[in-house]
């Protein structure tokens, strides 16, 4: 039976030369848009460009919604022909649309190829397998504050982009425009939040992500005289209720 196995397995790794032959004459005819093509490849190539041009839809509506039918259609089209994505499942396709894009394959404008990457953002946090802490309301005293320790959300990814995105309502910036800043993350509640960030926080949030925890009491030591003890206790609590960062005691 130990001789079967491996004789089962030498056949399956070492696959006949005409075997492979018809394998990748059925990839390319899959691929490839061709009226005279067998009618089950035709019919396997519809179908897959349907799935890739579905999860595209699905997965970056706002990417999307920035393009004519057409152009969104010839993306999906040399993704399907020209790209090397090799699994079906639906974030493997997400992924590799977002890596054919980045790869420059197919012009698309800076702005609109930064917006794909900022829903990939979004939708890989929505997948990650990272568990949030369940909080609870700490606040009773303000002087209890200095007893824990301030940690970021597991999930959280920052991303800085040339737009601003205001109820799903979205306004690029002009050329010397500054970029907008975005804490992308999700919370106890399995919601993906997506957090603009002034410059207090990034000088705030810089400091607690260059250390896996921070206490409060190093946080107040490292900001004051630039921000208030005040700000900063609203600051951690206005946080903390969102899920950006977590509160571990000591």
């Amino acid at each position: 039976m130990a001789i079967m196995n491996r004789m089962r397995s030498k056949h399956m790794h070492c696959p006949p030369s005409n075997m492979l032959s018809l394998m990748q004459a059925f990839a390319d005819g899959v691929r490839q848009h061709n009226e005279h093509r067998e009618t089950s490849i035709g019919q396997y190539h519809d179908f897959i460009w349907g799935n890739v041009h579905s999860v595209v839809n699905q997965t970056f509506p706002m990417f999307s919604q920035q393009l004519q039918e057409n152009e969104l259609n010839n993306l999906v089209t040399a993704f399907v022909e020209h790209s090397q994505a090799i699994e079906p499942e639906f974030h493997h396709i997400a992924t590799e649309f977002v890596r054919f894009i980045q790869s420059g394959h197919h012009a698309v404008k800076p702005e609109l190829k930064t917006l794909l990457e900022y829903e990939w953002v979004i939708f890989n946090t929505e997948i990650n397998t990272e568990g949030v802490k369940a909080h609870s309301d700490i606040f009773s005293e303000k002087a209890l504050l200095t007893e824990y320790r301030v940690e970021l959300n597991p999930t959280v990814t920052f991303i800085q982009v040339p737009f601003s995105i205001n109820d799903n309502e979205i306004a690029f910036h002009k050329v010397n425009q500054e970029l907008q800043a975005y804490a992308i993350y999700r919370n106890m509640k399995h919601q993906v939040l997506s957090q603009p960030l002034g410059y207090n926080d990034r000088y705030i949030l810089e400091i607690v992500s260059n250390q896996y925890s921070i206490s409060v009491d190093e946080l107040l030591a490292q900001v004051i005289p630039q921000l208030s003890e005040n700000y900063i206790h609203e600051w951690i609590k206005h946080y903390y209720q969102t899920g950006l960062v977590i509160l571990s005691q000591h």
